[in-house]
């Protein structure tokens, strides 16, 4: 299934209406308190699958009864391997880097 969605560089993690969780299925794992602009709210959460630009996560998304948007977080665009570019307003393909320590295991993905 496809769903629009916004980027919300201002969130951490990715947001879908409550109604298109229900729609694909999508059971809580639980629910956690989140700051948000009106205060603390504690919402629902579950696991999703995202595909952006060719590049797939699995993601702990947040369930709202009051949001009508698919919201996708800065979390979610780590995961997946992308980034805001701000000059542009577009999204592109962010490098990977592993680095465990400087005597062990350094790569570049």
């Amino acid at each position: 299934m496809f769903a629009t969605a916004l980027i919300d560089t201002g969130a951490d993690r990715t947001l879908i209406p409550r109604k298109l969780a229900e729609e694909l299925g999508i059971e809580t794992d639980g629910e956690e308190w989140v700051k948000t602009g009106n205060g603390p709210v504690k919402i629902p959460y579950g696991g999703v699958e995202m595909t952006l630009m060719g590049h797939w996560a699995y993601e702990k998304a947040w369930i709202s009864d009051k949001v009508d948007k698919v919201l996708i977080g800065v979390l979610a665009l780590e995961n997946l391997g992308l980034k805001v570019n701000q000059k542009k307003g577009i999204l592109e393909e962010e490098e990977q880097a592993l680095y465990v320590s400087s005597n062990r295991i350094q790569a570049n993905v």
